[in-house]
């Protein structure tokens, strides 16, 4: 969740930015339903960033540098919209109801 705050507070605009690259909220912070990060190929891009930055930005992609690895990473953009997709601050309601297992 830090990476996400620190993405959405960032001096540098990198939610402008990334929205006017196309980017949604879903490519950005999309998760699963049941277990958001078990499958982290199939989240969005700040799940990737993982205490790490972005350091470049592009319509369909990104590079990251993530602590702990040795060479920098290329990420994908995700489409995380389908049906089976949420947004984190849904599964904060979710676990409130006891329908989530974290």
């Amino acid at each position: 969740m830090d990476d996400c705050t620190r993405f959405l507070a960032s001096t540098r605009n990198g939610a402008a930015r990334a929205a006017t690259l196309g980017w949604d909220t879903y490519a950005l912070f999309g998760c699963g339903p049941a277990h958001p990060l078990e499958h982290l190929g199939t989240t969005g891009l700040l799940w990737a960033v993982n205490g790490g930055s972005i350091l470049e930005l592009h319509r369909g992609w990104a590079i990251l540098e993530v602590p702990g690895r040795e060479s920098r990473i290329s990420y994908n953009r995700q489409r995380c919209d389908t049906p089976n997709g949420r947004l984190p601050w849904e599964l904060t309601s979710l676990s409130q109801r006891g329908t989530l297992a974290l």
